[in-house]
């Protein structure tokens, strides 16, 4: 598996080696697609990235910048790319944001419907230690400055 942790200091890491994306440009659009962990339109990611893009072509820009962090990541078919949509494969990759969404939304659900006066279940409690345990700082991509994406740092 691909682990992407954004939970507190960033962590990327392959089979328990740690992989490093020297380019600022290729960890912005990584972080980006794991943490919406569904297809982005090419678009959306030109309007993120350039969003007044006037000296260059944005578009081979991007292409460039995934055509990078393909070869950047061990197996580049981890970075999927059809047509105009860019995702990451969720199925090879284990991404600590969309393991904590999981947790949160089945949490919710279940606290809903739970009786306040109740103690919560055992099982409950776990997912609620388990859910916290992702978090391994205090900031979301802790360490590493997006300042010059400030559409992808918000």
């Amino acid at each position: 598996m691909l682990e992407i942790k954004l939970l507190g200091p960033v962590n990327i890491s392959y089979q328990g080696e740690p992989i490093h994306i020297k380019r600022k440009m290729e960890r912005a659009i990584l972080y980006y697609l794991a943490g919406e962990h569904k297809p982005i339109s090419r678009t959306a990611l030109i309007d993120l990235l350039w969003p007044k893009a006037e000296q260059i072509d944005p578009r081979a820009a991007l292409r460039t910048a995934l055509s990078r962090l393909r070869r950047a990541l061990p197996e580049p078919d981890r970075l999927v790319t059809e047509l105009d949509q860019v995702s990451l494969d969720l199925d090879r990759c284990e991404i600590d944001v969309l393991r904590f969404e999981i947790y949160h939304t089945s949490l919710r659900r279940f606290l809903s419907a739970h009786a306040e006066d109740k103690p919560l279940p055992e099982q409950i409690v776990s997912q609620m230690q388990q859910a916290i345990a992702l978090w391994r700082g205090d900031d979301f991509i802790q360490g590493d400055d997006l300042s010059s994406y400030p559409e992808i740092e918000n």
